[in-house]
């Protein structure tokens, strides 16, 4: 838990010192980028790889997409779950590793938009062991 508690602090403060070093006003007064840009700039950062494994796949249907549960087995979901990890470490090395100055847009946004193969994952992982338990 310490672990996690430092890398958020650590990301945190590395965000706030990219700000101050524009000299970008946090109260958004002189920001001048609308959130359009910002995300396009975040996604600029990420790296484009699709996710492979089937459970992975952006979600269809109503209310902005349904679970694939018939396709869900628990071998299939360890199959996620372990590409979905190795795909977030890459946005993260990749952030970490962009060789432009640090922004809000590129490191705070981009790392708010990272891990959504992972989210997807985890939150299968969270309904069946609900629904187990």
């Amino acid at each position: 838990m310490h672990r996690r508690h430092l890398l958020i602090g650590g990301a945190s403060l590395f965000a706030l010192s990219g700000c101050a070093a524009t000299g970008a006003d946090l109260g958004g007064v002189m920001n001048t980028v609308t959130t359009a840009n910002e995300a396009a700039i975040a996604r600029a950062v990420l790296p484009a790889t699709a996710p492979k494994a089937e459970l992975l796949q952006v979600w269809t249907g109503p209310y902005e997409g349904v679970p694939p549960w018939d396709k869900v087995t628990a071998p299939k979901l360890r199959e996620a779950i372990l590409e979905a990890i190795d795909l977030r470490r890459a946005e993260i090395n990749a952030i970490a590793n962009n060789p432009e100055p640090a922004t809000f847009a590129n490191t705070s946004v981009a790392m708010q938009m990272a891990g959504e193969p992972l989210g997807r994952s985890i939150a299968l992982l969270g309904v069946i062991a609900s629904n187990n338990g």
